[in-house]
């Protein structure tokens, strides 16, 4: 019964550490630190998304062009 109840105690801090603790940003590509005023990794080269700037709309509303 001790030990079970240790466990979900364990359990518990565990995930909680794992959810409030911030994460650093890093690059999905490399690992490296993202610096976050540069959109590209100074490593390796990967383009990061911006999540602040606005759509561009290439995926929805517009029609494909037909070329004959």
């Amino acid at each position: 019964m001790v030990i079970s109840t240790v466990f979900a105690v364990l359990l518990l801090v565990v995930v909680a550490v794992y959810y409030l603790v911030p994460k650093r940003q890093c690059c999905p590509g490399c690992g490296a630190d993202r610096d976050p005023e540069s959109p590209l990794c100074t490593a390796c080269g990967w383009i990061h998304d911006d999540p602040e700037a606005p759509d561009d709309g290439d995926e929805e509303g517009e029609e494909e062009m037909v070329y004959e």
